[in-house]
């Protein structure tokens, strides 16, 4: 089983410049517009499901925001978790 790079455990210390306790709603917007375009142009619809295991593993969780499709888990997930660092989990996922 190989081991993910996620942004949760990775624990360098940052520059104080960057603020991790919030993800300002512009930025989630733009991400999930910005994969729209990517994931439906080129058919990558198993992404979600990508995302989604990679983080529900690594989490313990058995759902990112409780919705049954992967899609919408990880997109509800980006648009209204407070868990930062689960979030930018979901945006490292490869």
């Amino acid at each position: 089983m190989p081991v993910w790079d996620v942004f949760s455990k990775r624990g360098k210390p940052l520059p104080d410049t960057y603020f991790y306790n919030s993800l300002p709603e512009a930025l989630r917007n733009q991400v999930l517009r910005i994969w729209g375009r990517t994931f439906d142009k080129y058919n990558i619809g198993p992404k979600y499901e990508h995302i989604k295991e990679i983080v529900c593993s690594e989490h313990g969780l058995m759902h990112l925001s409780g919705m049954p499709d992967a899609g919408a888990d990880v997109v509800q997930c980006l648009l209204i978790c407070q868990d930062v660092p689960l979030v930018l989990d979901v945006l490292a996922a490869r």
